[in-house]
């Protein structure tokens, strides 16, 4: 099943990765918001609502056709990572927030076997078939991925507008 792969591939790298290094204190609460405030210079994981970053309308006028609602997740905390899930049955949108930007950096090219996608102005990768798009923005990777029932090509085409409006709404992309 594509996104249980999918899922449990990113949770390893995340867990693997929090494992290796980094302060062992869990980020504070705070805001339910989209955002919240900008991290810290000590390091903080800043809260987010991927569900909050791109609406339902959004979503299906990139797409093209109606999607599934999306619900988020509850968040996953390992070391100086905080998983962020927005899913429904059509789309998943994935956030990794890292206590700073080397820490995603480093989650992002563990996968690095993937084709580049240029022309986002951060770096990403074609993760198809497993998804459709993994990308780099600051303290974060983001991660989207579509079940349209559509090719390939137009998949990685909305995966990639969907990314843009992710990051670009994202704390300190």
């Amino acid at each position: 099943m594509r996104c249980s792969t999918t899922s449990f591939a990113v949770l390893l790298v995340a867990f693997g990765l929090a494992a290796c290094g980094g302060d062992d204190a869990a980020p504070a609460g705070g805001a339910s918001a989209a955002q919240s405030a900008a991290p810290a210079a000590t390091g903080e994981v800043p809260e987010i609502d991927p569900c909050a970053l791109v609406s339902q309308a959004e979503i299906e006028q990139i797409v093209g056709m109606p999607v599934a609602a999306l619900a988020p997740e509850p968040p996953t905390e390992a070391g100086t990572l905080t998983y962020y899930g927005c899913r429904s049955d059509d789309v998943h949108i994935d956030i990794e927030a890292w206590s700073n930007a080397e820490e995603a950096r480093r989650s992002f090219e563990f996968g690095h076997q993937y084709p580049a996608v240029d022309g986002l102005g951060f770096p990403a990768t074609n993760t198809q078939p497993l998804g459709d798009l993994y990308a780099l923005a600051g303290q974060f990777v983001v991660s989207v991925d579509l079940f349209t029932n559509q090719d390939q090509a137009a998949q990685l085409e909305a995966a990639k507008q969907l990314a843009r409006r992710v990051v670009d709404r994202l704390p300190n992309p």
